[in-house]
């Protein structure tokens, strides 16, 4: 009988190893991932920058998991409509987007179906910067001037991607803290942000570098500050307010379903952070006037994005723009 009971408890214990240790088993599938393709959405119709970041990033991720990663395009919303649909993919790692700071934006105004907490950040992937340009035969040489006219004169018109961007939010931000009282005039794109600078419907510009900076360095416009000073060259919010004026970076920022796995997480997370060094990785954002940024996961979760949450809010209250 003994004999019997010992030869069960072997035989038990011999099945629940081999269980244990099989290969299709969860964790034995989570040791192994990445095994074949990955798809990577970003949140914009191609041909923009944000489709040119995730051309780019999805590259770098081939070279450093080993397997092809395709890039493609998930556009609505500004963002949205991505956003949503990572929340609710499975949390298998196989398919991953590219944010940006407007899907943080939503949850604030209500527009996202989505909480942040239903979103893993692996980390962020790149940083972009926004700028001021006025014309190129405008009163104001620099900055300095600017800001001494438009606390003299209240009600300055600026021109904007429209009301509830992030670039709206942010210039809103640097107007009301820095006293300088300006007027938002929202448009379409930068297309037509161009338009109204050089035809002087307005007198001064927020909107994207790298817009921006077409217009400058082809002598149309004149650029007087940067947000973030990613080009050492102009002036950066900084350097100008101090910190009487809050900043965070504007990024873009890879993201999975919040059940996804921590092996599979940090796995992607080393792998975006190689390619935030990669030369080849660097050299071709900086060409096309974006920065590499490589912010890990721990570090977004517990100080990047509450910061960004609560100077979107004290700026978005006043505004009527939160939920």
């Amino acid at each position: 009988m003994k004999k019997n009971i010992f030869r069960h408890l072997f035989l038990v214990s011999i099945l629940f190893t081999l269980v244990c240790t099989f290969p299709n088993h969860s964790w034995a599938a989570e040791k192994k991932y990445p095994t074949g393709p990955i798809d990577l959405f970003v949140g914009f119709a191609a041909g923009g920058q944000a489709d040119f970041i995730n051309r780019t990033l999805a590259r770098g991720l081939e070279k450093y998991l080993g397997v092809t990663v395709v890039p493609g395009n998930k556009a609505g919303g500004g963002g949205i409509v991505l956003a949503s649909l990572v929340a609710s993919y499975q949390p298998d790692g196989y398919t991953l987007g590219t944010l940006s700071d407007s899907v943080i934006v939503a949850t604030l105004t209500g527009q996202g179906t989505y909480a942040m907490e239903d979103l893993h950040i692996v980390g962020v992937v790149a940083s972009y910067e926004n700028c001021w340009v006025t014309s190129i035969d405008s009163p104001w040489k620099t900055i300095q001037e600017f800001v001494d006219y438009a606390r003299k004169n209240p009600g300055v018109k600026y021109a904007h991607p429209g009301v509830g961007s992030v670039t709206h939010i942010y210039t809103e931000n640097i107007s009301r803290n820095a006293k300088l009282n300006l007027t938002n005039v929202p448009f379409k794109g930068d297309p037509e942000i161009n338009a109204a600078v050089l035809g002087k419907h307005v007198p001064i510009a927020a909107y994207a570098y790298s817009s921006g900076k077409i217009q400058t360095d082809a002598g149309k416009t004149r650029m007087l500050l940067c947000y973030n000073g990613l080009d050492p060259t102009i002036p950066s919010i900084s350097k100008v307010f101090g910190k009487s004026v809050p900043t965070f970076d504007l990024v873009f920022f890879l993201a999975v379903p919040r059940k996804t796995p921590d092996e599979i997480v940090k796995v992607l997370e080393q792998a975006i952070e190689k390619v935030s060094k990669d030369p080849e990785y660097v050299d071709t954002l900086r060409k096309n006037n974006v920065w590499p940024l490589f912010v890990d996961s721990k570090t977004c979760a517990q100080k990047t994005i509450p910061e960004k949450i609560s100077i979107l809010k004290a700026v978005m209250q006043p505004l009527g723009l939160m939920k």
